[in-house]
């Protein structure tokens, strides 16, 4: 199966230095982060396997493990592995449910955390099939997550452009297809 996920860019983490503008076609590494925007625990379901179902906008409907979680982050199993900062696990579960935002690590990941031991290898190899750029900006909010506003009417564009568009202040939303290979923990193979 191919893993095909929607994913938000904030423009500020281009301009980080973090990643180059990205363009249709483009191959790129990254992790996935996620904010969760209701994440509850749940009994085992009938079904083991984790699912993803994208729900417009970067949001997921998910049914997830938690397969990680070190001080300060965790880990979550939804078929694909991405993981969240500064955002608390469920108390006491290993399985949830929910809704989720996927995003670009900015730069957690690959900076720190992936140094942590025993973390997990997150980096995937994507491929960027489509990119729009959202009529607003992402919000964030007092927890430093990030999220776009439903309202936003994304456009199609060929590629991104952080230090123009919205006057440097564009949210984009990346549509991506896992390319095959393992997960790393670097940017680079």
């Amino acid at each position: 199966m191919t893993e095909r996920v929607c994913v938000i860019l904030d423009s500020w983490i281009i301009q980080d230095g973090n990643y180059g503008d990205f363009a249709r076609g483009d191959r790129r590494p990254f992790a996935l982060s996620f904010y969760p925007k209701e994440l509850v625990p749940v009994q085992p379901w009938e079904s083991s396997q984790p699912s993803f179902t994208h729900k417009g906008l970067g949001e997921y409907a998910v049914r997830g493990r938690r397969v990680f979680e070190a001080r300060g982050w965790w880990v979550i199993d939804i078929g694909l592995l991405a993981y969240a900062e500064h955002a608390p696990a469920p108390s006491g579960a290993e399985l949830v449910r929910g809704r989720l935002q996927l995003g670009i690590d900015p730069f957690s990941y690959f900076e720190r955390l992936a140094r942590t031991a025993d973390a997990p290898a997150l980096v995937y190899d994507w491929e960027i099939e489509k990119i729009e750029r959202g009529a607003r900006p992402l919000v964030v909010h007092a927890s430093d997550q990030a999220t776009m506003p439903s309202a936003a009417k994304p456009v199609d564009v060929e590629r991104t452009d952080a230090w123009r568009d919205d006057g440097g202040r564009a949210a984009y939303l990346l549509h991506c297809r896992r390319l095959p290979g393992e997960p790393r923990w670097t940017l680079r193979p």
